[in-house]
């Protein structure tokens, strides 16, 4: 519940261009969830964080996070409700970039 409340509060902040406030809540999640293996929770989290890194103008830091996402998208064993694929779904510029293997060429996001 701490990890869904942290992600939460961090989409308030962030759809409030609060990104400072946002990116902590983002981090913590993150955090949390990988402690209580909650895999699609610490890929909502990463996610999350790659679009505020985004907002801040940080494209490569972005793309690192949206990778870091990927990759554990990608290893997760367990996916309730389909999930990741509903995450992916939504962000797929960010997908394909690092699929086809762009993102250091991609300098904004």
């Amino acid at each position: 519940m701490q990890v869904r409340l942290a992600l939460e509060r961090g989409r308030l902040f962030n759809s409030s261009d609060a990104h400072e406030s946002a990116l902590a809540c983002f981090e913590a999640a993150h955090a949390k969830a990988i402690a209580a293996k909650l895999d699609h929770l610490t890929v909502d989290a990463a996610h999350m964080i790659a679009i505020v890194k985004g907002a801040q103008g940080l494209a490569q830091e972005a793309l690192e996070w949206n990778h870091r996402a990927l990759r554990l998208a990608e290893g997760a064993p367990r996916d309730p409700d389909g999930f990741l694929w509903e995450l992916w779904s939504h962000n797929p510029a960010a997908v394909a970039r690092v699929l086809l293997g762009s993102a250091r060429r991609v300098r904004s996001a």
